[in-house]
């Protein structure tokens, strides 16, 4: 074995020791994240040299880094469900997947008589210093990085309805100056390996304005998946162990255990940061596939910003699950022209699978699809269009199958409607469309708004324009199959399938999630026509190039200003997020009960506070009157009693005879009702509570609390 090997080894052992060694100490704050880098970068390195040999020195360290993150998540979810995710564990999987790692690396290499810190076999155009394509990505880092320390001095603990009431004036105007030089310079052929960077810079933006600008948090579930996570650092485990998220929680636990940073901040970062080296990797897999120009792959690897959007912009299971379905997609399209291995797609997929069934079920569809494809697969045509036949067919009823079988298992109650079967016209109203907008002769609005209504015509259309490409390297059949797959789960779930156990805004929440999942699994179709216009383009006039541009630079900055909740003329937000006298509130109650038992009845915003700060653990009151035979002390809206409870209050205006049934109806002692002030019927609520409460208090006449005593 080579010496470099050996001497490689050696470091990249010391270093899984290392964060063994910290996963069990509980971290160490100042310099953690340092190992933790190391230990992922080394690895990274000696995988990706031994595997992936073919690619440039960066391009093999980044993919040699992705696998070993996969294998932590897919490994880390086995191990949770089995045992736990206590610091032995931890520490014993850091050292596996070390172990893994370097011997397989070690082996494949030593077998194949290659150094490790060797040259390449093969000379490549990428290996030449592009000086203005290093300086327009150090532009774009430099302004990608002002951008985000402007949203960082707006933020606000306050409650706001959209982050763009806080994002500086002239926010999006700068972002767009910043995409069209990278569409520009690309297009001219000045931007090539400097392309990774900068798209990783403008991605990053783009789904971070919400991280930046709500000083507190945004949205409700990465509240409780925090919640969650900080339960299993705490104790190992939380009961009951579910069968899907456990990827997520294995690698934020691992990184916390290791690095010894917030769980909070690690959380807050990971699908934005995912979601950042998605879009560089769909460049590196479309010169890979199509072996197009550095500039025509960017504005295909471009393209995924203007997809639906709002999975990537805060972290949650279904935002890690569809970052890397992406990153399967894109994995898979080199693997099936035969440019590149075909396993690390199935690693990938199954790691979406161990995080989200929705979006692991069509991602695994994929996968086996791929196998049956391309240069993966030796079957003859005709056998290929069965199989992938059949297997749409099969993903397709997965999923509503899967929820029909929790339903039962759960004991909710998900109904079968046949009706449309029938009735035709039902299914064109359950589908429903955007409804076009109203013109408010506003340009930038309105043509963003205009693309949101034909957003779905567009991305197909543009998938439609993929196919040929791709049908002529046999690379189609596995996005199409998965996509279909999807599309048609999306129906059945949308049209006969009926939620009635959630709260009546959430019951289309488990379909409506499936479409954008089918138009992610289209994106290699939908970046291979950008890419491939691009390409053309480049023979255009220029003003046929600049108008191309120009129009690809708009619609990217409407998808990234659709992506938020908005309070503009066509779309008055009523969203509130959770804010710093939310936890004033949840802090001020816990102090006056005193020990007493309490159950409270507020909005999300509030529960969300209450989730953050409490966590799970003991902060349960019976409850035998429903299935589960407990509760939550905080509404969840998801499907807690709770939350109806706090809507008839609103209704009955905080009158005290509701108040003292839902004290005799759980045995507690006291029951709190939180108005804020942005409540409909707010004004009318607070004076009439006031006067039948046993006690109140007002913060800052923004959050308004009411104490109800059990007689």
């Amino acid at each position: 074995m080579p010496r470099t090997l050996l001497n490689y080894n050696f470091i990249a052992g010391v270093l899984t020791a290392a964060a063994a060694t910290l996963s069990l100490v509980g971290g160490w704050a100042p310099g953690g994240w340092v190992i933790g880098l190391l230990y992922a970068l080394f690895l990274g390195l000696a995988v990706g040299r031994a595997f992936f040999d073919d690619e440039t020195k960066g391009w093999s360290l980044f993919l040699g880094t992705v696998t070993v993150v996969l294998a932590l998540m897919l490994q880390g979810a086995v191990v949770y469900r089995l045992a736990s995710l206590s610091g032995p564990w931890c520490a014993g999987l850091i050292t596996l997947v070390g172990i893994e790692a370097l011997l397989v690396a070690a082996l494949k290499l030593d077998r194949q008589g290659r150094k490790l810190f060797g040259r390449r076999n093969r000379n490549s155009q990428d290996d030449r210093t592009d000086h203005i394509g290093a300086g327009i990505a150090g532009i774009s880092l430099l302004v990608g990085l002002s951008l985000l320390s402007d949203l960082s001095m707006a933020a606000t603990e306050e409650a706001a309805r959209s982050p763009w009431d806080m994002a500086p004036d002239g926010f999006l105007v700068i972002f767009g100056l910043l995409i069209f030089l990278l569409v520009g310079s690309s297009l001219g052929g000045w931007l090539r390996n400097g392309a990774p960077w900068a798209l990783a810079t403008v991605s990053l933006v783009s789904v971070s304005v919400a991280l930046k600008t709500y000083a507190v948090g945004f949205g409700f579930d990465p509240f409780i998946h925090r919640a969650t996570e900080s339960a299993i650092l705490q104790y190992g485990l939380i009961e009951p162990k579910p069968f899907y998220y456990l990827g997520q929680y294995a690698l934020v636990t691992l990184t916390a255990r290791v690095t010894g940073l917030g769980i909070a901040t690690i959380d807050s970062w990971l699908v934005p940061v995912l979601f950042a080296s998605v879009v560089p990797l769909a460049w590196w897999s479309l010169r890979r596939s199509l072996k197009i120009s550095a500039g025509a792959a960017t504005w295909g690897a471009l393209s995924l910003l203007i997809l639906p959007l709002g999975s990537f912009i805060m972290t949650t299971p279904q935002g890690v699950a569809d970052s890397l379905a992406i990153m399967t997609g894109f994995l898979i399209l080199p693997a099936i022209v035969g440019a590149f291995p075909f396993w690390p797609a199935v690693l990938a997929g199954l790691t979406v699978a161990s995080v989200h069934p929705i979006t692991g079920i069509p991602v695994m569809v994929m996968v086996v699809a791929a196998a049956l494809s391309g240069k993966v697969s030796k079957l003859s045509p005709r056998w290929r269009i069965r199989l992938g036949v059949s297997l749409a067919f099969a993903g397709a009823v997965a999923l509503p199958g899967l929820f029909i079988l929790n339903s039962y298992l759960s004991g909710t109650a998900v109904s079968f409607d046949p009706s449309p079967l029938w009735k035709p016209w039902l299914l064109f109203e359950r589908l429903g469309t955007e409804s076009p907008p109203s013109r408010l002769y506003s340009p930038l609005l309105d043509y963003a708004y205009g693309y949101l209504a034909n957003r779905n015509f567009i991305l197909i259309a543009l998938t439609v324009i993929g196919f040929y490409p791709l049908a002529k390297r046999r690379a189609v059949w596995p996005f199409a199959v998965a996509g279909g797959s999807a599309a048609f789960a999306y129906v059945i779930l949308k049209v006969f399938l009926g939620f009635d156990f959630l709260i009546s805004y959430e019951r289309d929440n488990y379909a409506n999630r499936l479409w954008p999942i089918a138009l992610l699994l289209l994106a290699p179709l939908i970046a291979t026509a950008i890419g491939t216009v691009a390409e053309r383009l480049r023979r255009q006039p220029p003003t046929a190039r600049i108008l191309a541009a120009a129009l690809l630079v708009a619609t990217i900055i409407s998808s990234v200003y659709l992506a938020y909740p908005r309070r503009d003329r066509h779309d008055p937000s009523r969203g509130w997020s959770t804010s710093s006298l939310d936890f004033e509130a949840v802090k001020l109650i816990e102090e006056d009960a005193d020990g007493h038992s309490y159950v409270v009845l507020a909005n999300q915003s509030v529960s969300a506070a209450a989730i953050e700060e409490f966590g799970f653990a003991d902060r349960y009151v019976p409850a035998p009157y429903i299935p589960e035979g407990e509760l939550y002390f905080y509404p969840v809206p998801t499907s807690s009693p709770l939350y109806n409870k706090f809507l008839a209050m609103n209704q009955a205006r905080g009158h005290r005879r509701l108040a003292d049934f839902t004290l005799n109806w759980l045995g507690v002692d006291r029951l709190y009702y939180v108005v804020s002030f942005y409540w409909d019927g707010a004004g009318a609520i607070v004076p009439l509570a006031r006067e039948q409460a046993d006690a109140n208090w007002n913060l800052k006449n923004d959050v308004f609390i009411f104490r109800y005593d059990r007689k």
